[in-house]
């Protein structure tokens, strides 16, 4: 009778510890944020311009996170033109617009 009782607190028990793994997101990786879209992620990371960037218009930018790349909108930051094939890094990320600096004057200051 013990045995039945130990053994059905230790199921409980991995039940238990399944939820509370789940409100983590292991089980439901549908509800873990997309790494792709994380600002806190993004920020700092280099990117090259794929579309070149005008004063008046964004461009785009390609990047590589976790051997998967990706496109984004982007606008310079200090809104300077930027031409295509020139490596920026992602300073922030809004409404799924990336606001880059050149990679040269980021590199500069440190």
């Amino acid at each position: 009778m013990s045995v039945i009782v130990g053994l059905t607190l230790i199921a409980v028990l991995t039940v238990g510890v399944l939820f509370m793994i789940n409100g983590v997101g292991l089980f439901a990786p549908s509800l873990r944020p997309k790494v792709e879209f994380d600002p806190e992620v993004l920020t700092g990371h280099i990117a090259r311009v794929t579309a070149a960037i005008s004063a008046a218009a964004a461009g785009a930018v390609a990047y590589t996170l976790e051997g998967h790349q990706h496109v984004v909108a982007a606008m310079s930051l200090d809104g300077t033109p930027i031409q295509a094939g020139v490596d920026v890094v992602i300073e922030r990320i809004e409404n799924g617009l990336a606001f880059v600096e050149r990679w040269e004057v980021v590199e500069a200051r440190i």
